[in-house]
């Protein structure tokens, strides 16, 4: 009785673990390239009264109090940010973390839709990995293992199907969208026994698992 729920424990290992990498490696990929595509224009050096400007920008900037300073980064234009960023830091007389929220803003106001979705992205991933992560514990306390005794029979389970799962991702083509519900998984996965989240993974992925299985 012990080596069946062991068995099936296992197998219930593997399963999650490949919707999992399904899932992680395909939104993984979906944000690198939407990052890539994200570039600022450059400055243009060449250009002498720009240069000017930006310079006489920086020193108005720089003749502010620091509380002036943090308010005049939160209202901002791109001509500001630009001439506060595109200067070494040595030349702003700003805190490393003002010039990031700089950079940040400069960012979102460029870029704030694709960012958005970035964001989304990145809590699906971090939401399917909690579940996982989860599920997996649950399985681990199901069949009365210490963690380390846990570690040595899912390791060499886990591994093999990761890394097919993750071969079959990178067969994709670029334009396909991975199918991940980030509300549903957000708001249901994790109250769920690992068995049920197994299931709602599946679910989740259905689609993705489709078009895994021809990139195979």
């Amino acid at each position: 009785m012990r080596e069946a729920a062991r068995k099936e424990g296992l197998e219930a290992v593997e399963r999650i673990a490949r919707n999992k990498m399904q899932a992680t490696a395909a939104l993984r990929r979906d944000i690198a390239a939407r990052m890539a595509t994200m570039k600022m224009v450059p400055i243009d050096r060449t250009d002498v009264v720009g240069e000017m400007q930006r310079r006489e920008l920086r020193e108005h900037f720089n003749s502010l109090t620091a509380p002036q300073r943090e308010r005049a980064i939160d209202a901002a234009d791109d001509a500001m940010l630009d001439a506060l960023l595109s200067a070494p830091a040595v030349l702003v007389k700003a805190e490393p973390s003002l010039l990031e929220r700089a950079a940040t803003k400069r960012m979102e106001k460029r870029f704030g839709p694709e960012m958005a979705i970035l964001n989304d992205l990145q809590q699906a991933v971090d939401t399917v990995e909690r579940a996982y992560d989860a599920a997996r514990d649950e399985i681990r306390h199901g069949l009365g293992l210490q963690s380390h005794e846990f570690e040595a029979l899912a390791g060499p389970v886990e591994q093999p199907a990761i890394e097919q799962e993750r071969a079959k991702v990178e067969k994709l083509p670029m334009n396909e969208q991975p199918i991940v519900d980030t509300d549903k998984l957000a708001a249901e996965i994790l109250a769920l026994p690992y068995a049920d989240r197994e299931r709602m993974l599946d679910l989740a992925l259905d689609t993705q698992g489709g078009k895994l299985g021809k990139a195979a």
